[in-house]
């Protein structure tokens, strides 16, 4: 099964409220990956997270430190995400999806990593859906008064996934 990475992110050093929502979003049309960044400084070995993202239904979690990673903008993220893509395409597993939040920090993370994989960027999703090889985004233009399904038409969908859309 390919997987769907999922960026989860701490806030003070718990994992954001978005962070289930986001992987039961994924479970949709993969196995669910998580992808965590946790502080070189901080004590502990991530276990504790990782046991949580577990039990919010991530299959497989990876987790990256970086010192001061809750002070150094976007690049941990950024590097993080791209080693999960490396990871899983060298275990025979190729990542179908990145799925993200929306917040300033998520869509920077998307924007940058985007350019990075060459990947399709889809903002604002409120729900995502699999059909043969393709994932399915779909979007509400103009205030809602209208519905947008979409393709990435080349590289992987890089998705950021509106809040209590799933």
């Amino acid at each position: 099964m390919t997987q769907v990475l999922v960026l989860a992110q701490l806030v003070d050093g718990e994992l954001a409220d978005t962070t289930g929502e986001l992987l039961a979003a994924a479970a949709l049309i993969g196995e669910p990956a998580a992808v965590v960044v946790i502080d070189s400084g901080d004590s502990g070995d991530g276990s504790q997270i990782a046991a949580a993202l577990g039990s919010l239904g991530a299959h497989i979690v990876y987790i990256a430190t970086a010192p001061d990673a809750s002070r150094t903008l976007v690049t941990p993220q950024v590097a993080a995400l791209q080693a999960a893509m490396t990871a899983a395409n060298a275990a025979g597993s190729a990542t179908d999806a990145v799925i993200l939040s929306t917040d300033t920090d998520s869509r920077e993370v998307a924007a940058r990593l985007a350019i990075r994989v060459g990947g399709a960027l889809q903002w604002d999703v409120v729900d995502i859906d699999a059909t043969g090889d393709s994932v399915v985004a779909t979007q509400q233009a103009f205030g809602g008064a209208f519905t947008v399904r979409s393709v990435a038409a080349r590289g992987i969908p890089i998705i950021s996934l509106r809040p209590n859309s799933v």
